[in-house]
């Protein structure tokens, strides 16, 4: 009677031990393959858990499933976000290059004028741009300005500005009639509602004047024994309304003076503590170069620049240039 007990308690066990091998071991092994082939593919797989039932391992393969559809969609983002950044980076170098290609050396001798200029782009390119030009060996012609928008668009526009004025100066018109050509020709095709900030100044050495005009751009300064705000001609931005008229002012400049100019990323760069650098220091550190020559006008500015703004994000492109007769 024993034995035959004991036999029917380890039919028993062993019955016991196949239905938890069939209900506990076999699925929780099942389960644990599953997962361990879809963590070792590291990337996005259509491994999911098929179980049947109503039962904790129904509830396991059901959360499985879920996560790896979340886990596939978020793969899905990454890549098509890294596709995007890549693209994103491409236009910022395109970009850059159009912008840089088309910017004269920033050092140069002309006529009688030294010549210093540079330009620190943003991470986002913008649209700004200097240049000069020698019309004839008494004249001499400085342009800044700044596009408004970021990326390519803003590039090629720049490009396209430039060369208009280029070429309206080479022709012999004045500072205000160059303004007028560019923005009666920008402001009939531009759907975009994009426009440029300009300023146009040209030095005449022998009657020892500059002419300038000025479409909504930050007024430049003559450097003298003081800073002199140059705003006597002011205007519209180019690009807004076609037929503007751009007046325009005549300063004397004589030997040591100087012309600076400047984009608002320079005013309008930024510190740490939120604070813009601003007009009024600006002129302070103009204050002290007064009568310095063009590139220790330039090295002090730049100085006084990454003193302000040391550990904060620059927003916006820097572009200033110094002329001195």
């Amino acid at each position: 009677a024993y034995a035959f007990m004991f036999v029917i308690v380890v039919l028993l066990a062993l019955l016991v031990y196949l239905l938890i091998k069939r209900m506990v071991t076999r699925p929780a092994r099942y389960i644990s393959e599953v997962m361990s082939d879809y963590i070792a593919r590291s990337e996005k797989s259509s491994v999911k858990l098929e179980y049947e039932g109503d039962n904790e391992f129904s509830m396991i393969a059901e959360a499985f499933n879920r996560m790896t559809e979340d886990i596939d969609k978020y793969i899905d983002d990454i890549a098509r976000f890294g596709r995007e950044r890549e693209r994103a980076r491409a236009e910022v170098d395109i970009a850059s290059g159009i912008q840089m290609g088309f910017l004269p050396f920033g050092s140069a001798i002309l006529s009688n004028c030294r010549i210093e200029a540079m330009m620190k782009p943003a991470k986002d390119v913008g649209g700004d741009l200097y240049n000069y030009l020698e019309l004839d060996p008494t004249h001499t012609m400085a342009v800044i300005a700044d596009v408004s928008g970021k990326g390519i668009p803003s590039a090629i526009l720049m490009t396209v500005i430039l060369t208009h004025i280029r070429q309206s100066a080479r022709i012999g018109v004045s500072p205000g009639e160059i303004l007028k050509s560019v923005n009666d020709t920008f402001s009939k095709k531009n759907p975009k509602l994009m426009f440029v900030t300009a300023f146009v100044g040209i030095y005449d050495s022998e009657a020892g004047t500059l002419t300038y005009a000025n479409a909504g751009h930050n007024p430049p300064y003559l450097l003298k024994d003081r800073p002199v705000l140059l705003d006597k001609a002011s205007g519209t931005p180019l690009g807004l309304f076609p037929g503007d008229i751009f007046e325009e002012a005549t300063v004397e400049m004589e030997e040591g003076d100087a012309l600076f100019l400047y984009t608002d990323g320079v005013n309008e760069a930024v510190n740490a503590a939120g604070e813009f650098f601003g007009t009024e220091r600006l002129e302070k550190v103009l204050a002290k170069v007064a009568r310095s020559k063009a590139a220790h006008i330039m090295e002090t500015v730049k100085a006084s620049l990454r003193e302000f703004t040391s550990g904060a994000y620059q927003n916006d492109d820097i572009t200033i240039m110094s002329v001195r007769v």
